[in-house]
């Protein structure tokens, strides 16, 4: 007798239980609604764990170990739009009881041919490959998101600020420098110019073993500080260790925000405490520019500049590393993904070519806030020049506020607040082009050729 004909689904999903590669499928809100045998092995986490849950197209590791593990293998953007799309994939990456292994990924769009106009699942095969020789390079888009699971492999596990990301000579220094200072008990200063993510490295010290107990890390704003104000605050935290002595051996931290804007009583106030309290806690400070420095310039106590610069790390302006600046951007696209329904897989390369000849006199804050409002505007997978207008010209006058003025493409925007920048330093050094250079950021050199390509004449 015959047996009875299956329905193509029963007999789709009895293939892929007994198939030996993984096999996954997201629904068009990116939410994993199958998984065989074969992945659950392979994310290293059971059925129940994941089944259910949503994906997003981040891998820089700030999420639950299940979920990271599935947004590790999100389908980008386009596979949703009905785009068949092809990826290389590493997992086991940052894990000590397995090695990584490298799996070539095909996403295949399940359209329903009823409302093609309602999104796409997608079907996710992943076939082993044998090694990371066996690897074609990635397409452009997918590169930097690659180099992101990378780096997340190597220095991210034990800090908490994707502002680290890089490749440059200079921010590895300083990624050895972090690493030196999160084992040591040592007092740390970390200072760079505004915008260069002083605060959170100063964090990520703190924190470099996980989230830990924040009764056991206390932050202060040095231009709030008195001696008055100052002596209650550390005693306070002093009280609060004292209670919690039960805690182990988990390093308790002092954050000084802004410590160059102290004043003298406030400085005066914190030596005497550090004088006469134990080395069972440390101090990580903040500033503009070195302590040692400004002490030798008269304007920091030197007691205190020594005392609290047993390490030094000075964070480089983005404009000393313009390499690690598609990097970046892509960190801070995958960040905003966990934050927005609208995922984004990357900015089109010639919009990257044109961000790494920028100066960023703001730094990475003038990076990610100029991506996040591109990423606000985009409804595409690739943010395009059409993403990056804005209404207006930031600091063009309060006089223009509530004006409506017609959307500037990204070069020309770029360009417009570049001599806006350069003409104000002017302005302001009365045509002092070597102090202008230092207010930009820049060396007096390139001041020099950026005013002959921009045809800026000598402000006074």
């Amino acid at each position: 007798m015959p047996s009875v004909a299956r329905k193509p689904s029963t007999f789709l999903v009895h293939r892929f239980d007994a198939a030996s590669w993984p096999v996954f499928v997201f629904d068009d809100q990116r939410v994993l609604r199958y998984l065989n045998g074969a992945g659950q092995r392979v994310l290293g986490h059971p059925e129940d764990r994941l089944l259910g849950q949503q994906a997003q197209f981040h891998v820089l590791g700030q999420l639950p170990p299940a979920i990271q593990a599935l947004s590790d293998i999100c389908p980008s953007a386009d596979a949703f739009s009905g785009k068949l799309e092809s990826r290389h994939i590493q997992l086991g990456v940052g894990q000590t009881d397995q090695p990584a292994l490298h799996w070539s990924a095909i996403y295949t769009p399940l359209i329903d041919s009823k409302s093609p106009g309602a999104g796409a699942a997608v079907l996710l095969t992943m076939f082993p490959l044998e090694q990371a020789s066996d690897l074609v390079p990635a397409a452009d888009q997918d590169q930097l998101h690659s180099e992101l699971h990378r780096w997340r492999s190597a220095f991210r596990a034990g800090f908490a600020t994707s502002r680290l990301v890089g490749e440059s000579t200079a921010i590895q220094r300083v990624q050895k420098q972090i690493e030196l200072a999160a084992a040591t008990p040592m007092p740390v200063v970390v200072h760079g110019a505004a915008g260069s993510g002083t605060e959170q490295v100063a964090r990520s010290i703190c924190y470099r073993s996980g989230p830990g107990d924040p009764r056991r890390v206390m932050s202060l704003q040095g231009d709030l500080m008195d001696a008055e104000i100052m002596q209650s605050s550390v005693r306070a935290f002093l009280s609060q260790l004292a209670e919690d002595a039960d805690q182990g051996d988990e390093q308790a931290s002092l954050i000084l925000l802004g410590a160059d804007r102290l004043e003298l009583s406030a400085q005066s106030a914190l030596l005497h405490t550090m004088q006469r309290t134990g080395a069972d806690w440390r101090i990580v400070c903040t500033a503009r520019e070195s302590l040692l420095a400004l002490a030798a310039k008269g304007a920091f106590r030197e007691d205190l500049a020594y005392r609290l610069s047993t390490l030094e790390i000075a964070l480089p302006p983005l404009c000393d590393r313009p390499e690690d600046i598609p990097l970046i951007a892509q960190a801070v696209i995958e960040e905003l993904n966990l934050q927005s329904k609208h995922q984004v897989r990357g900015i089109e390369s010639d919009i990257l070519e044109r961000m790494i000849q920028m100066p960023w006199p703001g730094n990475l804050d003038e990076l990610a806030e100029v991506v996040r409002q591109a990423h606000a505007r985009s409804t595409h997978a690739m943010l395009s020049g059409d993403d990056f207008s804005l209404d207006r010209i930031p600091g063009a006058g309060e006089e223009s506020r509530g004006q409506e003025d017609p959307p500037t493409q990204l070069d020309d925007f770029l360009l417009e607040v570049e001599q806006e920048l350069i003409v104000r330093a002017l302005r302001q050094t009365h045509g002092n082009k070597t102090k202008a250079a230092e207010m930009l950021g820049i060396s007096r050199p390139r001041l020099h050729r950026r005013l002959e390509q921009l045809r800026i004449e000598d402000a006074d």
